[in-house]
């Protein structure tokens, strides 16, 4: 299953809608996730036929929501994935907060996505494990000195390929991992 993730739009509607576009024009996904900063602005994605998830970020109003869950697990295309903005615990969280970092929380979870950072990465954890993936950012042609991009992950049972892609539709950076 192909799957967009993107993170920290804050606002720029233009460049997400560039990045959904090319996930739903030429990368046919069937899922797309936005992992906050600003999660409202995935309301604004039009994909007849996608699915949208979105957790909201730090800089936001919906993060001191008690009714919107500041993390969630998912289950697509055969893995199981923890959705965060953050790759770790915060002094903001609430005491149902899932913990990124924890072995009881991700006992079921093959990969944290998380934002936050703005910077694109994905990497394994040596010491629980799981996979963490970063997409990067959608905020700016260039945000913190990191180019905007977002990736997009093809999951299926045993297997996770995880590619970034620049807001010009090349591919940035790929990685490879059995779960």
């Amino acid at each position: 299953m192909k799957i967009g993730v993107m993170s920290d739009t804050h606002g720029n509607l233009d460049a997400m809608n560039e990045a959904v576009r090319i996930m739903i024009g030429d990368h046919n996904v069937e899922a797309i996730i936005h992992l906050g900063d600003y999660f409202n602005d995935a309301e604004a994605i039009d994909a007849a036929g996608v699915q949208i998830y979105a957790v909201p970020g730090l800089f936001e109003n919906a993060w001191d929501d008690p009714t919107i869950p500041r993390r969630k697990k998912i289950a697509l295309g055969g893995a199981t994935f923890l959705i965060s903005h953050t790759s770790h615990k915060t002094s903001e969280d609430r005491p149902d907060d899932f913990d990124p970092m924890s072995p009881k929380d991700l006992s079921d979870v093959d990969a944290v996505l998380y934002g936050h950072t703005h910077k694109m990465e994905s990497s394994r954890n040596d010491i629980n494990g799981t996979l963490y993936i970063c997409p990067g950012h959608v905020k700016s042609d260039l945000d913190r000195n990191m180019p905007a991009s977002f990736c997009i992950i093809d999951a299926s049972p045993g297997e996770i390929m995880v590619r970034f892609y620049g807001l010009d539709g090349e591919m940035l950076d790929n990685a490879h991992f059995t779960i």
